[in-house]
């Protein structure tokens, strides 16, 4: 469950950082 977890934030700064990049 950590491990999903660490996934799922990592994921979600991506998604960030491509919506930043897309803007």
């Amino acid at each position: 469950m950590r491990k999903m977890t660490t996934i799922w934030r990592m994921d979600s700064h991506l998604v960030r950082n491509t919506l930043a990049e897309k803007g």
